[in-house]
């Protein structure tokens, strides 16, 4: 005789169980007897855990707004560099040969109009420099270190060679894979690039050093000459130093300076 009973495919909720049986004579029991039973709802029925689910995707498409507005934001603070970048660089440049070329238009002598070509022709190749610079900063196919540091020193031979200039490059604990984002490689960059044009032209130094490296806890770019160092007034009164402070404080950095037998500008911040 069976004396087991199997119910499958219940609902969540209260139930109750009743049987009746009889005695070996085939009396039966018409009262019976009965159990109150609960079933519980599996746990993705639960009121709790619909309210995590509702909570979690409420809290994700707030996450995605917020992403895509940040994104939003990055692109306009972006076109703003853009904009600010060519207007200083290339603005200024243009400016400058329109006036030389009004000056030459005016009728001046031969002997000055020669020079004044020969500066119109430094002027667009400054300006063919500053649009490749711009052009560079926001190609994203340039945002490893490896880029950054190719295009470093593809412009101080480019530029100290004039100068007879000699660049030594030395890297520690640099992941040359790494990616970095588009304001701090800039901004990196135009430290670097006002420093190699400070040392072109007050050190007159024969050779520079740069050293990168980025540490468990600092990331450092040093540059220093072998020139005759730069005295306080140039530093104090210098357009350039300010410019480099500025752009290290951009990426959360400090910038610093010695002036001992040569010149140096080291930049400090936390590690990448």
């Amino acid at each position: 005789m069976k004396n087991s009973a199997t119910y499958t495919n219940l609902n969540p909720g209260e139930y109750i169980f009743r049987v009746r049986g009889a005695n070996s004579d085939g009396v039966w029991n018409e009262n019976g007897a009965s159990v109150k039973l609960t079933i519980a709802p599996p746990f993705w029925m639960t009121w709790w855990f619909r309210g995590l689910g509702l909570a979690a995707a409420a809290g994700l498409l707030a996450l995605l707004h917020h992403y895509r507005v940040q994104r939003l934001l990055e692109i306009d603070r972006l076109r703003v560099r853009i904009a600010s970048d060519l207007h200083d660089d290339l603005g200024s440049t243009l400016n400058a040969i329109a006036m030389k070329t009004e000056m030459m238009q005016a009728g001046i002598a031969p002997e000055e109009n020669s020079q004044q070509l020969t500066q119109i022709g430094r002027m667009c190749h400054e300006m063919i420099k500053a649009l490749r610079d711009v052009v560079w900063s926001i190609d994203a196919r340039n945002d490893r270190v490896k880029d950054l540091l190719d295009h470093m020193r593809e412009f101080a031979e480019s530029t100290l060679a004039e100068r007879n200039i000699e660049v030594q490059f030395i890297t520690a604990e640099i992941d040359m894979e790494k990616h970095l984002p588009f304001n701090f490689r800039q901004n990196l960059y135009l430290v670097f690039k006002e420093a190699l044009n400070n040392i072109l032209k007050y050190a007159e130094a024969s050779q520079v050093r740069v050293e990168m490296s980025n540490g468990s806890k600092v990331f450092q770019l040093k540059i220093y000459d072998n020139g005759k160092g730069l005295d306080e007034t140039s530093r104090q009164n210098g357009n350039g130093l300010r410019n480099m402070k500025l752009r290290a404080e951009n990426i959360g950095a400090q910038l610093e300076y010695e002036n001992n037998g040569g010149f140096a500008v080291l930049l400090k911040r936390p590690a990448l």
